[in-house]
């Protein structure tokens, strides 16, 4: 094989794995969505509310489901950056009192539920990642 053959064979094993990477992504982005799903759902401990009549969650615990806006807000994101082989793994929001739940207000106590999110999904996602190319 001349030098040219293979730069060419190369060249292919790299695109396929770039291809592998991207659908491992998607999948990853999909375990998150699922462990976001897992994490905000359940009863919680907080007070009762008589406006949305459910019970709130407490200081500490994930957001309660009231509407369930927020839970069904979030979409997988999976995209590659340029021509590196490096992919994103997330999930996004478009509520805008999301982070207010996160970090909490003067007002209200944090409902954090990203981190645990992230260490549910994250057994999923090493494993989609840590299996062999098949290039």
């Amino acid at each position: 094989m001349s030098v040219p053959d293979i730069s060419v064979e190369v060249a292919k094993k790299v695109t396929a794995i770039g291809q592998e990477m991207k659908s491992r992504a998607v999948r990853g982005s999909r375990a998150l969505k699922n462990a976001e799903l897992q994490v905000l759902r359940g009863q919680r401990s907080g007070k009762y509310c008589y406006k949305h009549h459910h019970i709130a969650s407490a200081p500490g615990e994930p957001p309660a489901v009231c509407g369930g806006k927020l839970r069904e807000s979030f979409r997988p994101v999976a995209n590659s950056s340029g021509g590196a082989l490096s992919v994103k793994v997330a999930i996004e929001t478009d509520k805008h009192y999301a982070g207010y739940l996160e970090h909490g207000t003067s007002k209200m106590a944090a409902r954090p539920y990203v981190e645990k999110i992230k260490q549910k999904a994250e057994p999923e996602i090493k494993s989609i990642f840590g299996a062999p190319y098949n290039v």
